[in-house]
């Protein structure tokens, strides 16, 4: 594999400054995002689970994933079963069994050994349930001013959401019950994008760390209005609007050059040949 991955990126910037704990979450989301491949014990069966290869190494007994199929092979030398998959699946994988997870070891400047104890914190950063309305808000604040690293995930995290939503727009809120926290207001998403949205930015936001939850909560509240409904006016009004990435757009067909020499008669179907009856 040539050249740096993301992966090897990531590790660098926290390699980098070991006490920022924003570089090491990172780190971690940028992990449950890349593909990994993961060293098997054995070729897997149609429909049976995967069965990890299990090694002992000094960090207790450990499964070993690469970011890519031509590490794997560096680190084996030969033909070896592996099943690829998402890092947050693997994460789930492993969630709770105790094993720690080898990343890219002996090929890579991103090796890294992440103990069980952080294996399960990631299974539990991607794992985050989407979140139960509580109600509608009795009143909107303006939001305490999010600090840049805070921003920017707000901003990351809205990328996920690029060609479904129209607007978006980060609030304080007043339930029922007395609480006040953030709310991030989503416009303009189908329906039937919600849940896999809601729990994509739920993930992003969890993995990025506290500042922006309400009280008890892992991460803001989120609310969507429906694509024909109008803003309430409260939440233009103090609300602070993000930016939503628009929809990538397509290229646009190259420009027709100069016509070529005409072809033989009968090539082109729309001009077929002039027919001349015999004499």
């Amino acid at each position: 594999m040539s050249g740096a991955t993301p992966l090897d990126l990531a590790h660098a910037a926290m390699a980098a400054a070991p006490e920022d704990e924003a570089a090491r979450r990172r780190f971690y989301a940028c992990l449950a995002g890349c593909d990994l491949v993961l060293l098997l014990a054995d070729e897997p069966a149609d429909g049976a689970p995967l069965v990890p290869a299990l090694f002992d190494l000094d960090g207790g007994r450990a499964v070993l994933a690469f970011d890519g199929e031509e590490r794997l092979a560096a680190f084996a030398g030969e033909a070896v079963p592996y099943a690829a998959l998402p890092g947050r699946a693997l994460a789930r994988l492993l969630h709770r069994r105790g094993l720690a997870l080898g990343v890219n070891l002996g090929v890579a400047p991103s090796a890294i050994l992440i103990p069980a104890e952080g294996v399960d914190w990631l299974a539990e950063g991607v794992s985050v349930p989407v979140l139960a309305g509580r109600g509608r808000p009795t009143g909107f604040r303006a939001p305490k001013p999010p600090g840049r690293a805070a921003a920017g995930v707000l901003c990351r995290a809205l990328d996920r959401a690029a060609g479904l939503a129209t607007a978006a727009w980060l609030v304080e809120a007043d339930w029922p019950d007395g609480t006040r926290g953030a709310l991030l207001v989503v416009a303009g998403v189908p329906p039937e994008f919600r849940p896999a949205l809601a729990l994509a930015l739920a993930e992003a936001l969890t993995l990025a760390g506290p500042g922006l939850a309400a009280p008890g909560s892992a991460v803001p509240d989120l609310a969507f209005l429906h694509p024909d409904e109008e803003v309430p006016g409260a939440i233009a009004e103090v609300g602070l609007e993000l930016g939503v990435p628009a929809p990538p757009v397509p290229p646009a067909p190259p420009a027709p050059g100069p016509p070529g020499p005409p072809g033989p008669p009968g090539s082109d179907p729309d001009r077929p040949p002039r027919l001349r009856r015999p004499q």
